[in-house]
């Protein structure tokens, strides 16, 4: 069929179903089922045929089968590989399934539940990664995706890491096409259970809050453009019950109601319900992500980057023992939002010191990310008024978390300062670990430290006048 991007149906549909942290209350109570069991469950939804999908089904399970022969060590079983492969067939099943997620009467998903809980357990069993993905759509989409709001997203995400080449990201369709690109912080790398290892090879999970960083109609024909990043991807149930022994059919049906969310739908987008009429109890002001102040794939090799102190770049990994570190050009950060994302693993034995991540901390000192002892995020934020020594009130942010970071495994830390919100909020795998509001006493202005400094430094603190 040529190489070209995921399409996927009704994305549109996707926003605004509110943030509530337990959208789907009976899906803790599912156990975790076998592949035959969740599709039996699945098949009572009416618009699902499962003789329609038995082709579908037995390649599936023959995969997972072959897979797991292979590769002994494979973390996942052969009904949770059958689950992942059958989403990546073409035809409508996740297009149902992504449907039903999408719809403000939760008890639709009901057949759906065990099938969901068997992905779930899958994922679960992976690590999530930070990433760009790429997703086709057949519609021109621009207009229900305003720059700079903010979007729950709830349906099941195929995409594709490689953007390929321009006459195949997206087939038009009646409406026009679009590419939608994510910055995402939580997707998963399912490229081993693929039907099409190339084009479909990452999955974003549902109840991920998007912010809209751009969207773009072009003049004439061609595909629009949106650019999303993933804010945070909430889990729909907690890890210690996706990990139960696989039930019969009929303990694994679905049976409890459910307590929909919202009352009923209004005539937000595509039929969904509208930020309008069912806004987020206090929602939290998040700041948009900026631009990268650094990347290894984008500087490794480059001159902008200085090494120092035993700090390598090699095959697009920096390594930095402790007191080494690399010198990243400047990025004014005084004057505007922003969001640092951080992919890193710390060596075995480095969570009994501070770990800087990055950091402007000469002086006059401006801002220090770093992972504390004991596995700490800590953000300190420095407020424009020229301080010398440490005293209470000359930061606006201070932030300790809790020791959520690991040693020695592959972990995402996000930090996100909102001027206008005036908190600084920090995520660690995709969820929220910290938040802290900024301490307003003795600040002339939201600005951060003012300084002319050309650089800033990953990996190492320079705290020195």
């Amino acid at each position: 069929q040529g190489v070209r991007l995921p399409m996927m149906a009704g994305l549109a549909g996707c926003v605004e179903l509110g943030t509530n942290v337990v959208p789907l209350p009976s899906l803790h109570a599912v156990p975790v089922p076998s592949f035959f069991d969740a599709l039996l469950a699945a098949g009572q939804d009416p618009a699902i045929a499962l003789a329609s999908h038995g082709d579908a089904i037995s390649a599936a399970l023959m995969a997972a089968q072959a897979t797991r022969a292979t590769n002994p060590a494979e973390p996942l079983s052969v009904d949770e590989i059958a689950a992942i492969r059958l989403l990546t067939h073409a035809g409508p099943f996740l297009e149902i399934l992504n449907a039903r997620l999408r719809d403000v009467d939760r008890s639709v998903l009901g057949p759906f539940l065990p099938f969901l809980k068997l992905v779930l357990a899958a994922l679960s069993k992976l690590h999530p990664q930070a990433c760009v993905a790429h997703v086709g759509q057949p519609a021109d989409l621009v207009h229900h995706f305003p720059r700079h709001e903010h979007r729950m997203w709830w349906s099941i995400t195929l995409a594709a890491s490689t953007l390929p080449p321009a006459q195949a990201r997206a087939q038009p369709g009646p409406h026009g096409s679009c590419l939608i690109q994510i910055t995402a912080i939580c997707a998963y790398n399912i490229a081993p259970y693929s039907v099409c290892p190339g084009q479909l090879d990452l999955l974003i999970p549902p109840n991920s809050e998007m912010y809209v960083q751009g969207a773009y109609s072009p003049p004439r024909a061609g595909p629009s453009m949106i650019q999303l990043a993933q804010l945070r991807c909430d889990p729909l149930v907690a890890p210690a019950a996706l990990h139960e022994n696989p039930p019969s059919f009929e303990e694994a049906r679905w049976q409890a109601p459910f307590v929909p969310p919202y009352s009923a739908p209004d005539n937000g987008c595509c039929g969904y319900p509208s930020a309008s009429r069912y806004p987020a109890p206090n929602p939290p002001p998040y700041a948009a992500p900026s631009v990268a102040l650094f990347t290894v794939e984008s500087y490794e090799g480059s001159r902008q980057v200085e090494l120092r102190n035993g700090a390598t770049v090699r095959e697009g990994i920096l390594t930095v023992p402790r007191g080494g570190y690399a010198l990243v050009p400047r990025f004014d950060l005084a004057h505007t939002n922003f969001t640092m994302l951080f992919r890193f693993r710390l060596a075995p034995g480095a969570l009994s010191e501070r770990n800087i991540l990055m950091g402007d901390w000469t002086y006059p000192w401006q801002f220090l990310i770093s992972v504390l002892p004991g596995g700490r995020p800590g953000v300190n934020l420095r407020k424009n008024i020229n301080s010398h020594g440490s005293y209470p009130v000359q930061d606006f942010i201070a932030l300790e978390g809790d020791p959520v970071v690991p040693e020695n495994a592959w972990t995402t830390m996000a930090v996100v300062w909102s001027r206008g919100g005036r908190v600084c909020t920090v995520y660690v795998d995709g969820r929220r670990v910290a938040e802290q509001a900024a301490n307003m006493a003795e600040a002339p202005s939201m600005d951060l430290q003012a300084n002319d400094h050309a650089y800033y430094r990953v990996g190492s603190k320079e705290d020195s006048e």
